[in-house]
């Protein structure tokens, strides 16, 4: 390497990066300040200048410490004391095994003022902490500077003559490639990223500007690119942009724990103010309803009673007539008879008295099921109840009302204690079974052949008892099963439903039992529902 630098038409000397006592220096050197070698070796690298350029070269000492190179103006004072103008190029090196600045000397006297404006715009690019590349017309780089070597780990030789393709990792996508020589090729600017490979094979991202470059008579010269390693602040992006689509994801998660939490009490407040108003509400009709049934229990006994009087009158004429007692009637009398057809008359009103009476007792069933479920407080005595029994009871119960077309299949085995209010309990058994045996005669399945299936499963969890029922109806679509607990809601005729059915079971099994109850599409095609409740013993 000395002899390198003994070759080299610039003076060279070497420093210790500690000390700044030079180590080295070539001919050059000598012949520059007029001063042996031997007597140059040991000087403090700042007494080569004049004292104004002492703390200019202490900072160039510093700054080489974290390996920067650096051009710089300055001046050499000769042993005979004449200052000569010169450009000091500096960068770190190893040197006798320390730590060393290399700094190379170049006479600039006879440079013209043109001249030093050109060096320094070349100091002022060399110092630039973006990658600099020129390149000729056919774009071969005839120019880099430190920062293009320190960003690539390239040397200026293996550079000097490439085209800047040979960085090219492989993962570039080509529409960018053909859209930038389009761009250049029409004379304009051009910025975008490339994913390039340094010496050693690391991948990076390159954000480049290219401008073209034309002479006084327009034309094209070289290229200039401005390029800026920007891989740390993309991964920082790609980070940021990480976290952020995970805080919207837990915040839309938040949200939709907090519009479910929202629906839920809006659920429990319609529920209590339906309680309010149904107790109020059936309180109210069940006063009227009580004076139509004693009126019509009144009408009955009236007519029971003229019946009777009817029949007596006509057994005593028939008493002191002829035996043809009938023909004996005065003619108008018989012809009334007649007229009023008095059997089928009194049957009609014994048929719409039953009528009447049915409407009136299936009113007050339905009063009474409201003011029951309504007026149970949550702290409604509870006892321990085999959920299995009740389930068994009530398919029993309902099965001679369905037990034509629909198939009823029963999976709970054992004993399942489970601490509740059994009449509630008992009334989501009947109302949810209800619900899956009226779907499945809605869709025309229960018809007598046996298409209708219903399937009760009951099991144990470490706290729970659960059970389910799933049919193979229609279904309820994803829409449908949201407001299922609404009060008022069905999905059935009204003339068959008033919807409180399972507004109702909410209340029972969510409010007053602590419970879950989840409604979903069955193997079957069908509706699922599962409801489960705390042991509580």
């Amino acid at each position: 390497m000395n002899s390198v630098y003994e070759a080299m038409t610039d003076a060279v000397f070497i420093a210790d990066i500690e000390t700044k006592k030079l180590l080295f220096c070539n001919s050059q050197a000598e012949t520059m300040t007029g001063r042996s070698r031997d007597e140059l070796i040991g000087m403090q690298a700042e007494d080569l200048h004049p004292t104004q350029f002492a703390e200019p070269i202490r900072q160039v000492f510093e700054e080489s410490k974290v390996r920067l190179p650096s051009v710089e103006d300055s001046e050499v004072l000769t042993a005979s004391g004449r200052r000569i103008p010169v450009f000091i190029s500096t960068s770190f090196i190893r040197f006798e095994g320390r730590g060393a600045l290399l700094g190379i000397f170049r006479d600039i006297s006879s440079w013209n003022e043109a001249d030093l404006e050109r060096r320094r715009l070349w100091a002022a690019i060399e110092q630039l902490s973006e990658a600099v590349l020129i390149t000729d017309a056919e774009a071969s780089i005839i120019y880099a500077n430190h920062a293009f070597f320190r960003m690539t780990g390239y040397g200026e030789e293996e550079v000097i003559g490439m085209i800047p393709g040979f960085l090219n990792s492989g993962e570039q996508n080509q529409e960018t490639v053909e859209e930038m020589w389009k761009t250049l090729r029409a004379g304009r600017k051009w910025k975008g990223e490339f994913v390039n490979r340094k010496k050693d094979g690391t991948h990076y991202i390159d954000e480049t500007a290219i401008s073209p470059v034309f002479d006084r008579g327009g034309e094209l010269v070289n290229y200039v690119s401005v390029k800026r390693d920007v891989t740390g602040r993309k991964a920082e992006e790609d980070r940021r942009r990480l976290e952020r689509e995970e805080m919207e994801d837990v915040v839309e998660l938040r949200l939709q724990e907090l519009r479910e939490a929202y629906d839920t009490i809006t659920l429990q407040e319609k529920m209590a103010s339906l309680g309010r108003l149904t107790a109020g509400i059936a309180h109210e009709l069940n006063n009227p309803l009580q004076l139509v049934r004693m009126n019509a229990d009144i009408l009955a006994y009236q007519i029971r009673e003229m019946k009777s009087l009817f029949s007596s009158y006509r057994d005593y004429i028939m008493e002191r007539s002829c035996p043809d007692a009938t023909s004996s009637l005065p003619e108008d009398l018989q012809r009334l008879e007649e007229e009023s057809d008095f059997d089928t008359r009194d049957e009609e009103m014994r048929k719409a008295y039953e009528v009447l009476m049915n409407g009136v007792q299936r009113m007050e069933r339905i009063i009474s099921n409201v003011q029951k479920t309504f007026s149970i407080e949550k702290t409604s005595e509870q006892q321990e109840w085999d959920l299995n029994i009740g389930i068994r009871e009530i398919v029993e119960i309902l099965y001679n009302e369905y037990k034509y077309g629909t198939k009823v299949e029963v999976y709970s085995e054992g004993v399942l204690p489970l601490m509740c209010n059994r009449q509630e309990i008992q009334q989501v058994l009947i109302s949810l079974m209800s619900n899956a045996f009226e779907a499945i005669r809605s869709i025309g399945k229960s018809t007598g052949t046996g298409s209708g299936e219903i399937v009760i499963r009951s099991w144990s969890g470490e706290e729970t008892v659960s059970f389910s029922i799933s049919d193979n109806s229609s279904g309820i679509g994803p829409e449908e099963r949201k407001k299922v607990f609404e009060p008022f809601y069905t999905t059935r005729s009204q003339k068959s439903n008033t919807g409180f059915g399972l507004s109702l079971v909410y209340e029972i099994v969510v409010n007053r039992h602590g419970g879950t109850i989840a409604f979903e599409n069955s193997e079957s095609g069908g509706t699922l529902v599962t409801v489960s409740l705390p042991r509580g013993v």
